[in-house]
């Protein structure tokens, strides 16, 4: 079912670079999130530490939403610890899911 697709799919890859480390994640969605997930990313890309620090305090101090199940502060708090702008692509599997990947330096 759609929920064993998803949630059975995460990879996740550390490794070393010259310039320091860096973490790839990568998971199956399904199409009908992708969207939503855009939108979160571009809203941290591209932020200050600074108004990344403001916008994780604001996160943490909503109220959590029924049927969520966190906070939203994830890839803020990424963001945060990151020593270059998260990158991220999207890429079409098929009519009902899509792959996600970020990677992050530290």
């Amino acid at each position: 079912d759609a929920y064993d697709a998803v949630s059975n799919s995460g990879i996740v890859c550390i490794g070393k670079e010259n310039d320091g480390y860096f973490i790839r994640s990568g998971n199956t969605i399904e199409n009908t999130d992708e969207l939503n997930l855009r939108a979160h990313l571009d809203r941290v890309l591209g932020k200050s530490k600074d108004e990344l620090k403001l916008m994780f305090k604001e996160q943490m101090k909503k109220e959590l939403e029924p049927g969520k199940n966190g906070a939203g502060i994830g890839f803020i708090d990424i963001a945060r610890k990151a020593s270059q702008p998260i990158e991220y692509s999207i890429k079409k599997i098929d009519e009902t899911y899509s792959f996600y990947e970020i990677m992050v330096k530290v």
